[in-house]
């Protein structure tokens, strides 16, 4: 996570005199947390690219010792795979061979029609030579929603070259704030309640993809998942992670709450 921003304020608003306290001892008060993307990644635990039999062999890959799989190749921007809201309205796109399975990013399978030899993921598969052509013919593979970027499996007998972490996740922006007012009695007893929102806005905040921290505890498979989930989860984080109190993304949620002080 590169960029965290959180701003935090409480505005005292001026006491004017009025029956009971009516127009004395209110407060507003907010918190605005802004966090940039968190990473994700893939990893194939399905096919053994490099024939070398070591996929099932801890790799050390980021996120765990025990990280097991191989590589696929990005050709590209990663900017492209970037996930966002909006990959939960994509259904089809319209054209035969989209896959969406609950994911976003478009995906081609062995018989689409999408395989016309002069298509991106041909084009890179061929230049790697007929092996990747082979492997290409036989697992499909992800094109960006604007057509631009690839992900396709590497050439039989070799490794991929996808870097660790090299996708980014949604952003997370979130909005709590509450009202506060004090009643006085005597000279040292004092109420305090509390109205306080969590998320008032309603702001979904989806959970990062399989692959990356905070997205579940496995890596995305691009070749056993044959599209479903890839480069997006339809769930907040809260969700996610089984913990809808400490965890975030989840609905607005309201609490009254009352303090004595004496």
């Amino acid at each position: 996570m590169t960029h965290v921003f959180t701003f935090s304020t409480t505005y005292a608003i001026p006491n004017m005199n009025a029956p009971a306290q009516l127009l004395k001892g209110w407060s507003l008060n907010s918190i605005v947390t802004a966090e940039s993307a968190t990473p994700w990644s893939v990893n194939d635990w399905t096919t053994d690219f490099s024939g070398t039999g070591e996929i099932n062999n801890p790799s050390g890959f980021p996120g765990g010792p025990n990280v097991q799989g191989e590589q696929w190749d990005f050709f590209g921007n990663a900017i492209d795979f970037r996930t966002t809201k909006s990959l939960a309205d994509t259904v089809n796109n319209g054209n035969p061979g989209y896959l969406n399975g609950g994911g976003g990013i478009p995906y081609h399978g062995p018989g689409d029609p999408f395989f016309t030899g002069t298509d991106p993921c041909s084009t890179h598969a061929a230049a790697l030579g007929p092996l990747a052509l082979a492997s290409l013919a036989n697992l499909g593979c992800y094109v960006s929603p604007n057509g631009k970027s690839v992900l396709i499996p590497p050439a039989y007998g070799s490794f991929g070259t996808t870097a660790p972490y090299m996708f980014r996740g949604p952003a997370y922006v979130n909005v709590d704030f509450s009202v506060t007012k004090v009643f006085k009695f005597k000279e040292h007893y004092s109420a305090q309640f509390r109205a306080e929102f969590f998320n008032i806005f309603n702001h979904p905040n989806l959970s990062n993809p399989y692959g990356g921290p905070g997205g579940g505890n496995a890596y995305t498979d691009p070749s056993g998942l044959a599209g479903a989930g890839f480069g997006y989860q339809p769930y907040t984080s809260d969700v996610v992670n089984s913990n809808p109190v400490l965890g975030s993304g989840g609905p607005r949620a309201m609490q009254l709450g009352l303090k004595i002080l004496f």
